[in-house]
């Protein structure tokens, strides 16, 4: 279940700029340990990263709907007349393209790489 995690990097990003949305899971600091909530009265309600010990881990899901809020909707689409077959995009919600390029080989690899590009947008 750990890869329903986003990586500590982004997560450690995320929270530079902002994020404290409650999570299921933290990082140690040093992103050494991906740790669950210590209480399951209490899972998913904390909002770990006011400690400065701690980084939350959000799911995937979280981290893209956090983005939502800068107005900012990610697609990873399947090309299917080339290999690598995935691709991101980002838009707007008027449409406007805000990047999209680039061809990956799984469709976890263009999620990844593109919560890496909206990390470094905001």
């Amino acid at each position: 279940m750990k890869h329903e995690f986003i990586p500590y990097e982004q997560a450690l990003a995320l929270k530079v700029q902002g994020f404290d949305d409650p999570c299921l899971a933290w990082y140690e600091i040093n992103g050494s340990r991906l740790r669950p909530n210590a209480t399951k009265v209490n899972l998913g309600t904390n909002q770990t990263n006011s400690n400065s010990d701690m980084v939350s881990a959000p799911l995937y899901q979280q981290a893209f709907r956090w983005f939502r809020k800068f107005d900012l909707y990610q697609e990873i689409q399947v090309d299917t007349t080339t290999y690598p077959k995935f691709t991101y995009h980002i838009v707007n919600s008027s449409g406007a393209r805000i990047i999209g390029e680039y061809l990956y080989q799984t469709y976890e690899e263009a999620e990844l790489e593109c919560l890496k590009y909206l990390v470094n947008y905001i």
